[in-house]
């Protein structure tokens, strides 16, 4: 098919690209940007440990506890604290649990368990009040030599399509503030959710953190799609990801997430590059995240989410508090404190019987979903 001069300078553009990703130098498609280059895009101070990183958000008014081991325990919210980082998967110790109750006054306590530790938290003397895991998957790429070319052929075709569409640049908060709030309201409502206020928008973007980066695709001035990222030590944490629906078939989060990939491992070197865990319940939606995950080059590692009531809390564990529960979700659904509490108050009635079954339930969809993106990868490549 003959393209043109247009057709073709178009074509050597795109081929520019990649060669300069490949060669691991930042890219920049607006050259009169000050945010073009990702290796220096923003005046940045040392990067945190774990301690610091602690500090940082105790500073900032946040519910925090220093964990074992190098974790953190955070609130997720007026009743839940969870351990990060996600990747620490050891099982914390009885006292270390019955610490954080006693000085965060949460009613939950949530955090990441290898599959070889699933069996003692099911122990009834492991934690000091009712405890349940459910089967999940963490999302880790640790390839120093990530690339492009070793991704699925549909991979590298929805990348291709998102790099050649948007800027990707990192951005600062007062841009998010400026430029985020379409993309915000519209990820609230593809979840279910309310639209949002602007205010709940401020809240959770207005203070700007040394650990906390925001890398953003634009089209035409606008920003369609960015995702927010922790840097701790030698790992970085790809968190939630917000887009404007409109551009979703331009495919931003795949150059996003691309990017990141890039410019963490390859570019900074670091360790690993995690992308959160799967959702509880296992829903369709998730799965098709999950594939998304895999497609991109994550690793996905079969752990378990476990999660301990406050001791004082057991009481009001019992049949008859989740048929009230439910009931008024019934009557009240879409509002999240009751969806959660259902949520726990049904997941810590199962028995160990039932939690094993819903693991293999669990484990045989995504292993199955993991294994068509293996067979879409091997056969995208020539002479495999």
């Amino acid at each position: 098919m003959h393209l043109g001069r247009n057709g073709a300078r178009a074509q050597l553009r795109i081929r520019a690209k990649f060669l300069t990703l490949e060669a691991g130098v930042p890219f920049a498609f607006n050259k009169t940007s000050e945010h073009s280059h990702l290796s220096n895009p923003l005046n940045r101070g040392g990067i945190l440990n774990i301690k610091e990183y602690t500090e940082h958000l105790r500073g900032a008014g946040e519910k925090v506890l220093a964990g074992s081991d190098e974790t953190v325990w955070v609130s997720l919210g007026p009743f839940v604290m969870q351990r990060r980082p996600y990747f620490a998967s050891q099982l914390p110790s009885r006292e270390e649990l019955q610490g954080v109750f006693s000085e965060s006054h949460a009613a939950i306590l949530n955090f990441t368990e290898s599959s070889s530790e699933f069996s003692r938290s099911l122990y009834p003397n492991f934690a000091p009040g009712p405890t349940w895991s459910v089967p999940s998957y963490l999302y880790v790429c640790t390839d120093r030599e990530y690339s492009y070319e070793n991704l699925s052929q549909s991979a590298r075709s929805h990348i291709r399509r998102s790099l050649n569409e948007f800027e990707i640049r990192f951005l600062d908060a007062a841009e998010i503030l400026t430029a985020g709030m379409d993309a915000f309201c519209d990820t609230r409502i593809r979840f279910g959710l309310s639209k949002g206020t602007r205010q709940a928008f401020e809240a959770t973007f207005c203070q700007a953190q040394s650990f906390r980066r925001y890398l953003g695709a634009f089209k035409d001035n606008r920003l369609a799609a960015f995702v927010v990222i922790t840097e701790i030590d030698d790992w970085a944490s790809i968190g939630p990801g917000y887009a404007v629906s409109e551009f979703l078939p331009l495919r931003p989060n795949n150059g996003l997430i691309f990017r990141a990939l890039r410019y963490y491992l390859v570019e900074e070197k670091r360790r690993l590059v995690d992308h959160g865990l799967s959702n509880v319940p296992f829903t369709a939606k998730v799965e098709s995240l999950h594939r998304f995950k895999v497609k991109m080059g994550f690793e996905a590692r079969p752990v378990h989410r476990s999660f301990v009531v406050n001791p004082l809390l057991r009481p009001f564990v019992n049949r008859l508090s989740w048929k009230l529960v439910n009931g008024l979700q019934k009557l009240s659904p879409r509002i999240p404190l009751v969806e959660q509490t259902e949520l726990v108050l049904r997941m810590a009635l199962r028995t160990p019987q039932s939690a094993e079954v819903l693991h293999n339930r669990y484990e045989g969809t995504v292993v199955r979903a993991a294994s068509e993106a293996s067979l879409e990868q091997s056969r995208s490549r020539p002479g495999e």
